[in-house]
């Protein structure tokens, strides 16, 4: 396995993201950043029922979903990569490693589909507004 390969190098660069990763979710951790609070409910007849909530009092370094968003994506770029690297060369242009192989809502007919690698989506569906009472 060559040190050099291009999969490795991404392999390497994610190893770097994930120690800087672990070094900022460590020092987030040591500033006690949440409290538990114990709530009584003051139903009737329910009075021995406790509830615990956790509270967070102080917000992570917004940097840390940047970081862990670059480790992720080395990781996937890593493994596309490797995708490319295993392929017959006569399919090397093609290869990739998939996120979705198929579309599974797609009609089940018997004819073939093209695998597709990311499967495309609009925005997410909301739930309907509601009116407050």
């Amino acid at each position: 396995m060559p040190r050099d390969a291009s999969w490795w190098l991404k392999v390497k660069r994610a190893a770097q993201h994930y120690i800087e990763m672990r070094d900022m979710v460590e020092a987030y951790e040591q500033t006690c950043p949440y409290r538990a609070e114990r709530m009584v409910s003051h139903a009737k007849g329910q009075r021995h029922i406790w509830r615990y909530v956790v509270r967070v009092t102080q917000q992570p370094d917004p940097r840390m979903s940047v970081v862990i968003g670059e480790f992720v994506h080395d990781m996937r770029s890593a493994l596309d990569h490797v995708a490319v690297a295993i392929a017959p060369g006569n399919r090397r242009n093609s290869a990739g490693f998939p996120i979705c192989a198929d579309d599974p809502g797609a009609k089940d007919d018997g004819e073939p589909r093209p695998r597709s690698p990311i499967r495309r989506r609009g925005p997410p569906k909301l739930p309907p507004k509601t009116k407050k009472f």
